[in-house]
């Protein structure tokens, strides 16, 4: 059990390795990380440069099948080494520059978005000391900094001509993850291939890619693989209008029609108002933005026009197939329709998911008036068990025991709950500030026609993806977020280079020598690296039996095996949300008592892991409810034994918590039940027997209610229940 195959992690990193040994050569060099002449250490710039355009093309490619999060976990580890590695040869750089007996200087000149930046992430700091779950908080603030250092080095290095290769670099990441989703979408597998094609028949690449929700290329679910594709077509528009070249124009063409297929393979309704909404905001921004205007319109010709009607002209054929996923036996969401139908059913989006999302978004105004300054990042999930019906009951499909809401499915909204008013605020000024940057940059006489239809379009892509973001989740995932704050400091980088006086604050000088600073800060900062990094391998450790722990719970297999898994990931990494909840679980199911089952579990054991469970997740109805039964148990143990004292504790302490859970998840059947049985303990009959009946009235073949009811039914008519 201890040895886990890693089939694809490898293959990144010889990805990373090719692509590093690509470097060598003159022309890859300069397409990734061109340098200025005037630029000074063009070691530094160059190797910061091909960092950083390594993430990006490599980030959408990145798939870890041992773990749970196969499209996240990797990707997130890849954003928070990079962050921090480039900081280390940042200050090498400052070190290297610096001169003997100059002062420090603190650059706190910054144009108002990287004030934004700076704002957003002191207070996910900041909500650490306060957030009701540190295991959340310390993941989520690892993501956000690695977010804000992927900005800071896309501003702080910025170029032109390296900006526009980006949006080649991210070309690729598009059209292989359109043309996987394509394939996944006509439910074509590698044998199919192989019977084409033989010499591919021990490639295993279609079916390698798993799909909570397919087809969704590399993303594991086709909404948010649809966000993205959303968030990048106006960039592949963009290399399209122009391209000098007709080889270009011919990839970029490529791109952007197996993008806008894919798109509407999805099937992904949210990615489709988007995509709408982008659309009608182009035409608006275009009619009230003459410089602009103009300037695009400068990009037309009649190759162009041509190679934008045949993209669309095969888009439209390509639209009219169905897919062949519900024909594999399995059927999945949505794949059953055809464009018109799915299209059309936008206008009837069922009231239960409506309702859903409306809940959050309103019982979540309840939140940030109880906690202006934030629950802290990664802490919508903790608290909103206490607010599910504060203001809107939220319906069941949308808040219930087997599944409580992780996210709000409104990420610019659970910015302002997780990290308050003000860090919410500058969260959202973040992905505002392009509007201003944008329209500065198409009025300003000065900037070129080529960085005017630049702005414009990176606008696009930051407004579909933000517009997305309103009604679902792609910021909390990796890929989608690493490009639109890779986007943000690009647009800022262009408003630094173009806008006169674009930076705001002041400078502050210390008494401390350059070198002693840079040199401190550098050790500093690569302590952090190195256990950033520990930190992460720790953590994947853990997931990799994490996995197997959780699909075998789903199942209703909590045997030895399953409890082996569990608490070989705990061991490794015991900060992982999901473990810890998860553990409680496991071992609370687990009955020692059945044929073959060798692990024997003490109480302490079970309610120390239950109760450390609880720790950073007080609202947990799942874990209420099993330290409520346990304890009770125990209680009738020790009662049994003759310690009425003790007993006593426990069955008061287990009736607290069964009222907690009941509070927290009271239409379900298992809440009243033990809510019940805690009455029974403590003498109040005629409460447990209604709370026994409320119990069958939501579900009525209730097994523990059923057997209850039947012994106290009688009593009941009796009138001997008090």
């Amino acid at each position: 059990m201890d040895t886990f195959t890693i089939s694809y992690f490898p293959f990144v990193l010889k990805m990373v390795m090719f692509i590093y040994l690509a470097g060598l050569l003159k022309p890859v060099r300069q397409f990734m990380a061109p340098v200025n002449n005037d630029e000074n250490a063009k070691w530094y710039y160059t190797f910061a440069r091909f960092t950083i355009s390594t993430l990006i093309l490599t980030i959408p490619f990145a798939y870890d099948f041992a773990v749970p999060e196969v499209a996240g976990d990797m990707r997130w580890y890849m954003m928070h080494f990079t962050g921090l590695a480039l900081i280390c040869v940042f200050l090498t750089h400052c070190f290297m520059q610096s001169k003997k007996g100059e002062k420090f200087t603190l650059n706190l000149k910054l144009t108002p978005t990287s004030w934004a930046v700076a704002i957003t992430v002191f207070f996910g700091f900041l909500t650490m000391i306060w957030g009701l779950s540190l295991p959340n908080n310390w993941w989520f603030l690892k993501n956000l900094v690695g977010y804000a250092l992927v900005f800071t080095f896309a501003l702080h290095l910025r170029h032109e001509i390296w900006y526009r290769n980006l949006a080649w670099l991210l070309a690729i990441g598009v059209a292989f993850n359109a043309m996987l989703g394509i394939l996944q979408f006509f439910a074509v597998s590698d044998v199919q291939i192989a019977n084409y094609l033989p010499f591919v028949d021990k490639i295993t690449f279609i079916n390698f890619f798993q799909q909570s929700a397919p087809p969704a290329g590399a993303f594991a679910n086709k909404n948010l693989a649809a966000s993205y594709m959303v968030m990048c077509i106006p960039l592949m528009l963009y290399l399209m209008l122009t391209s000098k070249r007709n080889f270009r124009l011919i990839l970029s063409s490529i791109a952007f029609t197996l993008a806008s297929i894919f798109l509407i393979y999805t099937r992904s309704r949210g990615s489709w108002i988007s995509a709408i909404a982008v659309i009608v905001f182009a035409i608006f921004w275009l009619s009230i933005n003459k410089p602009q205007r103009k300037a695009v319109l400068s990009q037309f010709n009649m190759a162009k026009i041509i190679a934008i009607l045949t993209s669309l002209l095969i888009i439209f054929w390509a639209s009219s197939y169905n897919s062949n996923l519900n024909r594999t036996g399995q059927t999945f969401h949505s794949m059953d329709k055809t464009v018109s139908q799915q299209f059309s059913s936008i206008g009837g989006i069922s009231e239960g998911e409506l309702s859903v999302r409306s809940a959050y978004n309103i019982n979540g105004v309840d939140i940030i008036m109880d906690y202006p300054f934030g629950v802290g990042l990664g802490g919508f999930h903790t608290i909103y068990p206490k607010y599910f019906k504060s203001s809107v009951l939220t319906p069941k499909t949308g808040y219930n025991l087997a599944a409580r809401p992780r996210r709000m499915h409104n990420d610019m909204f659970q910015a302002f709950v997780e990290l308050g008013v003000v860090g919410g605020a500058a969260h959202l000024f973040i992905f505002l500030s392009p509007l201003i940057m944008a329209w500065r940059l198409g009025k300003n006489e000065k900037t070129t026609e080529k960085t005017k239809v630049f702005s414009f379009f990176i606008l696009l892509a930051i407004g579909g993806m933000c517009v997305n973001s309103l009604g679902d989740f792609p910021l909390q995932m990796p890929t989608a977020p690493a490009v639109l704050w890779l986007l943000a400091g690009i647009m800022t980088g262009l408003y630094a280079l173009n806008i006169k006086n674009a930076h705001k604050g002041w400078a502050l000088e210390t008494p401390l020598p350059n070198k002693v600073v840079t040199a401190t800060l550098g050790v500093i900062v690569f302590a952090a690296l190195i256990f950033t990094t520990y930190d992460n391998y720790m953590r994947r450790e853990g997931t990799k039996y994490l996995k197997p722990a959780l699909g075998l719970s789903r199942i209703g297999q909590n045997n030895d095996t399953t409890l082996y898994l569990i608490n070989k990931s705990h061991n490794y990494y015991t900060f992982n949300p999901r473990e810890r909840e998860i553990h409680g679980v496991i071992t609370m199911a687990h009955d020692s008592t059945k044929p073959n089952s060798k692990a024997v579990i003490s109480y302490e054991d079970r309610i120390k892991t239950l109760e450390e469970a609880l720790k950073y997740d007080p609202y947990a109805q799942n874990t209420l409810i099993n330290i409520a039964m346990l304890k009770m148990r125990e209680g009738q143990r020790v009662l049994n034994a003759g310690d009425k004292g003790l007993a006593t504790k426990l069955i008061v302490s287990g009736h607290e918590h069964a009222k907690r859970a009941l509070e927290l998840s009271y239409y379900t059947p298992n809440a009243h039940a033990v809510y019940a049985i805690s009455l029974l303990y403590i003498g109040r009959n005629l409460e447990a027997y209604n709370h026994f009946l409320k119990s069958l009235e939501i579900q009525a073949d209730f097994p523990a209610s059923l057997e209850y009811v039947a012994k106290l039914k009688p009593l009941y008519e009796a009138g001997k229940l008090k």
